[in-house]
């Protein structure tokens, strides 16, 4: 009567008593992880206080809705938008070892993107 159940408990978690296969994990699409690595949601901060910078230095409020401040603030936001996305890709890839223990989910720690690969040459 050597027969064992027809299921059982391994680690905790039920489990047929028939081979149980390892699925390998797909890493997750080029544009996922690409988002992923610039943290868009840092760019929040600086898409808020540019505007609102113009809007502070107008004399009059009228003067902060003319198609020239318009085209000010975007020549100041775009460059400061990129500036951010490089910082934080220089962050990730100088700081993987302590991304690893802090933010192990962020693309280079969690190993869905190689440092080469965030490395434009």
């Amino acid at each position: 009567q050597d027969v064992p159940p027809s299921s059982a408990v391994v680690n905790g978690a039920p489990t047929d008593n028939e081979t149980t296969q390892v699925v390998a994990q797909q890493p997750p699409p080029f544009p996922i992880v690409l988002w992923r690595f610039t943290r868009p949601h840092t760019l929040i901060g600086s898409a808020l206080a540019i505007p609102a910078l113009h809007l502070l230095a107008a004399p009059v409020l009228s003067d902060a809705f003319t198609t020239t401040n318009a085209i000010a603030m975007l020549y100041a936001m775009v460059p400061s938008l990129l500036m951010n996305l490089y910082i934080t890709g220089l962050n990730q890839i100088t700081d993987v070892e302590i991304d690893r223990v802090n933010k192990p989910n962020l693309p280079i720690a969690a190993g869905d993107l190689s440092s080469q690969t965030a490395t434009v040459e």
